[in-house]
């Protein structure tokens, strides 16, 4: 990509991506495109409010602060934004350009869940373009996916992923059902991922272990039944055993 040759794009949005008939995606017009420093993606780049989309500018660019690949990482994660939920983060301040840059330079983006949040008319024209229905949209949307993008979108750049490559990396990750780096490490959140990744062993594993731990019951119940049942056997037969001895002691006596 790009990146590994510290070629930073900074006008990534719908009119430069197309997709090829075998659904590659090829990245189009590199003209405000620029290279920076060989000591790192971290050196800045300055940058004008004519070498951008307002619309698809990340907060470094519409504040005046250092270009770097971290930049097309915003971009990349506004267009899936768009591909979600059918609009960018902050569009209703893109009526001005002093508005938009105040919104996305002081203001993190919503989630899409939060974007979601329209009338019910509206949210089924939007799942319906998607060909999916409002409940699977919020439900596929959710999770890991929504942590990635957000990610992707955090507005001071040391927070997002480092590059394009390893956004997607994580992307693939959250729709392949793996743990992702964009979530906080946890042992309870690896499980729940790979319990979701792996549902139907998880089951049958889990019916296994049911069964068994009801047979071990059952055989506990069982046994301490028997116990039981010998104990009370022995009481009884105690009782017995003194009554005739008390018998035989009167007819002794007699």
């Amino acid at each position: 990509s790009a990146h590994r040759f510290l070629i930073v794009h900074r006008d990534i949005k719908p009119a430069n991506a197309l997709v090829t008939a075998a659904g590659q995606v090829k990245l189009l017009d590199f003209g405000i495109a620029k290279i920076l420093h060989d000591e790192g993606a971290g050196e800045a780049t300055a940058t004008g409010l004519d070498a951008l989309t307002p619309k698809y500018a990340s907060p470094e660019q519409l504040g005046g602060g250092a270009i770097t690949t971290a930049t097309d990482v915003y971009q990349l994660g506004l267009l899936l934004y768009e591909l979600l939920v059918g609009r960018r983060p902050f569009h209703a301040e893109e009526a001005t350009l002093p508005r938009l840059a105040r919104a996305v330079t002081e203001r993190d983006p919503p989630s899409c869940t939060q974007a979601l949040r329209v009338p019910d008319a509206a949210l089924a024209a939007i799942a319906n373009a998607r060909s999916t229905t409002p409940e699977r949209l919020r439900r596929q949307i959710g999770g890991d996916l929504q942590r990635v993008l957000l990610k992707a979108l955090a507005r001071d750049p040391v927070a997002r992923y480092d590059s394009a490559a390893l956004f997607g990396e994580d992307l693939r990750r959250a729709l392949d059902g793996r743990p992702v780096q964009a979530a906080p490490a946890g042992a309870v959140y690896r499980l729940r991922r790979f319990i979701a990744r792996h549902r139907i062993g998880v089951a049958a594993a889990a019916a296994l272990l049911l069964s068994i731990v009801a047979g071990v019951a059952a055989t506990a119940w069982q046994a301490r039944e028997a116990l039981r049942q010998r104990d009370q056997a022995r009481i009884e037969a105690d009782k017995a055993e003194r009554l005739a001895q008390f018998l035989v002691s009167i007819f002794a006596n007699a």
